[in-house]
């Protein structure tokens, strides 16, 4: 749910194709879907950098 996210914030991704999350702090949702399929962590580094995009774009 990236880097910069807040401590409450809370969702679920599956399997690296997809992400969503909840940020209810900054009142943002995400979901993220893609045919992208990397594993391990790779897979979490380019969701974290998804997610923390986000953030910025929203800050």
């Amino acid at each position: 749910m990236g880097r910069s996210s807040a401590a409450d914030t809370f969702g679920h991704n599956g399997s690296n194709r997809c992400l969503a999350w909840a940020d209810p702090a900054r009142g943002l949702v995400l979901v993220h879907l893609t045919d992208l399929l990397t594993g391990g962590h790779e897979g979490a580094h380019h969701q974290s950098a998804v997610s923390d995009a986000v953030h910025a774009a929203c800050a």
